[in-house]
């Protein structure tokens, strides 16, 4: 997992604001706003469009995203102040929905947790892993595919836009790229990976089962 997010750009963002970055029994976050609208699996280690959200502290919050695709501050930047408490509430609802059991926090009230519920409730209940297994293409062979049911957030930090470049993708094919090929395991051998055309899609590969 490290040598497929080794080439994502890392930021700390700093809470530069009354509210802070809270954290939970599941702290890493892996999001994808440039496939926002896509259904299915958007969020792979090595897609074009990864964001992850790492909280370490009240006042810092790691960020790592596709930097081919998101502008975020200026390019100099190593720290990004955060001086909105809306974006700071978006960050901790990223926590609220990939929680297991337990939020963890300093200083908010009741009222501040239920406004986070109120309006993401639902897309907790629909972030949860999924697994579906494909005929493999030898006999008696199939394929694990493993990954969780990512909402659309609609998320819209003051500090993240997407680049020109990258919106020219159509958006149905944003989450048939990839930004590298899958590092090798040891001992594997090399060998040749591309993207999977759309018309090849439930012709190569067939559900078998949805667990």
């Amino acid at each position: 997992m490290a040598m497929s997010i080794d080439d994502l750009k890392l930021i700390l963002l700093e809470s530069d604001c009354a509210n802070k970055f809270i954290t939970s029994d599941a702290p890493v976050f892996m999001y994808n706003k440039y496939c926002e609208g896509i259904k299915g699996a958007t969020t792979g280690l090595i897609a074009e469009g990864t964001q992850i959200f790492f909280p370490i502290s009240p006042e810092i919050c790691l960020f790592l995203f596709d930097d081919k695709v998101y502008k975020v501050g200026n390019k100099s930047n190593v720290i990004i102040k955060v001086t909105s408490s809306e974006d700071i509430f978006q960050i901790n609802s990223v926590q609220f929905i990939g929680a297991d059991s337990n939020l963890y926090f300093n200083n908010y009230s009741n009222d501040y947790f239920q406004k986070i519920h109120t309006k993401y409730s639902k897309k907790r209940v629909f972030y949860r892993p999924k697994v579906l297994e494909f005929e493999g293409a030898k006999k008696n062979s199939s394929i694990i595919v493993n990954y969780h049911n990512v909402p659309n957030l609609e998320l819209n930090l003051s500090f993240v836009s997407i680049k020109r470049s990258a919106r020219r993708i159509k958006l149905l094919d944003r989450n048939t790229r990839y930004r590298r090929p899958m590092p090798l395991m040891p001992g594997e051998e090399p060998r040749p990976y591309g993207d999977l055309p759309r018309d090849k899609y439930g012709k190569v590969l067939k559900k078998i089962n949805d667990l």
